[in-house]
Order: structure tokens, then C-alpha cells, then sequence
């Protein structure tokens, strides 16, 4: 079986102020960031999406989206490969992390009470999911590269209770692992991926003084990845929204919307 797939980036999230990216050294990568202000996240992205083999799909793809019901309001975006399929046949998708997520975000907060049940939950859902796909789809999972896979931010509200979650995929002895994590909150920004060249300085560790103010900060930080000479594989259209606790708003929406 030989896997293929768009891939768009794997590197740890990062909680020390004085640290943006530090990780594992991928050759496709994409740049998410996110800041938490009195008025709610402020989340963007690169918008180039690439293949395994670094192939271009456009560089005006969508990789934050948003998520809206009666007790949840979030933005989530996905790093990693995100979408598996056969390499002798590219009609046969073995898995796609993005045409899942808000299935498993609605059931996930239907079946919740607080954030504990709701990270657990989600969790498990995806998991459930690779599992059912690779009984489908037999060793497709053990085909993957072992270790990371995919990764997840997560940001948004549960009954107004603001939080930061970190999903994480990997392939762990052929089977998948899935874990949560739920991530500090502080309003300073965070670089959930992109290419470890791209130090702090002043300017990226300041404190946002308002939306329009972190989304430049959020910009930024995407560009200087984009500008890296180290960097080849982060670019296109940034695009960049706002979550507050009762909506999803594009400050500067995607040229194409999925």
C-alpha cells in the first residue's frame, strides 16, 4: 500500500512567552497563530496546501474554519497530513481529518456538560473514526509514517467559558493514538506552526492592544515565516478571524471558502 496525501505541518505548540516555534524538522509546513484578548481569539493562517510530494494544490486554501451551535463557538485549524489517500488510487480516500471535524464537533458538544467532557469526548470520536476507517480500509494506519500525523488548535467558548485545545494524532505501533490537551490561556501570541527560523523579538512578544492590533500581530508572524529564506513552504493568502463567545467573524476572510 503506498499512502498519499495533502500535508500541511507538524510542530508544537509552544506556552513560554519567549518562545514562538520549536519542534521537529518537517519539510512541509504551514503558519497558524492565535492571540486571546478581552474581546476572544484571534486566529489565522497561510493559505498554501500542498502534496506529500510538495506538490502545489492552491494557495488560496481555507485552514481556519469556524464551528457555531447553542453551547459552543469556536475556530479550529489543522497541521500535519490531514488527508490520507491511495497513492495507486487517488479516488479511494482512506481518511480526511478536515470533511470529519464538525461531525465530530457537534457530537461532541451535544454530548458535553463542561469542557472536561467535551475535550473526552472529541477525543474519542476521532479515534472511534480511524479506527471504523481502518477496518474499512485494512493497514492504512500502519502505512502512515509512525509518530505525528495530524494536529489540531482549537479556540473558542463552551457555555462562554473561554479555551485553547491542542488535538493530536500520531501512529503509535500501527494504530492511532489521539490525545487532548488543553492549553493556557494568556494574551500573548501563540504559534501553534510554522518554521523554527522565526525568533521573538520585541515586536512579536507584545501585547495586543485590541482586535485590529492582534490580528497585525497574527499577520506578522505568518509573514516573517513566509519571508524566511529558510522557508519555502508557507505562503499565499493569510487569512485571519475573530472568535467571540456568541460568533465567527472574518476580519480578513479567505479568497476561497470550503
Amino acid at each position: 500500500m503506498r499512502l498519499g496525501g495533502i500535508y500541511e505541518a507538524d510542530y508544537p505548540l509552544q506556552l513560554v512567552r519567549t518562545k514562538l516555534v520549536l519542534g521537529e524538522n518537517e519539510t512541509n509546513m504551514t503558519a497558524i497563530a492565535a492571540v486571546f484578548i478581552p474581546e476572544g481569539f484571534v486566529i489565522g493562517a497561510d493559505g498554501l496546501r500542498q502534496t506529500t510530494n510538495r506538490s502545489v494544490v492552491t494557495d488560496k486554501a481555507q485552514k481556519v474554519f469556524g464551528f457555531h451551535d447553542e453551547k459552543t463557538t469556536l475556530a479550529y485549524a489543522w497541521c500535519g497530513q490531514i488527508l490520507f489517500w491511495n497513492e495507486d488510487d487517488r479516488a479511494q480516500i482512506f481518511f480526511d481529518f478536515g470533511a470529519v471535524t464538525k461531525s465530530a464537533l457537534t457530537l461532541a458538544s451535544l454530548t458535553s456538560r463542561d469542557l472536561n467532557g467535551f475535550a473526552e469526548n472529541l477525543r474519542a470520536t476521532f479515534l472511534t473514526l480511524l479506527l471504523q476507517s481502518n477496518e474499512t480500509y485494512p493497514g492504512w494506519i500502519s502505512s502512515a509514517n509512525p509518530g505525528s500525523m495530524a494536529r489540531m488548535l482549537v479556540a473558542g467558548y463552551l457555555n462562554r467559558e473561554p479555551f485553547l485545545l491542542e488535538v493530536r494524532v500520531k501512529q503509535v505501533n500501527s494504530l492511532p493514538l489521539v490525545s487532548i490537551n488543553r492549553l493556557v490561556l494568556s494574551n500573548d501570541l501563540k504559534a501553534f506552526s510554522g518554521h523554527p527560523s522565526v525568533t521573538p523579538d520585541e515586536r512579536l512578544k507584545r501585547i495586543p492592544e485590541n482586535v485590529e492590533d492582534a490580528s497585525n500581530l497574527v499577520r506578522e508572524y505568518i509573514q516573517r515565516c513566509v519571508d524566511s529564506p529558510e522557508c519555502k513552504d508557507i505562503g499565499g493568502k493569510t487569512h485571519v478571524a475573530l472568535v467571540s463567545p456568541d460568533s465567527f467573524d472574518w476580519i480578513d476572510a479567505p479568497e476561497i471558502s470550503n
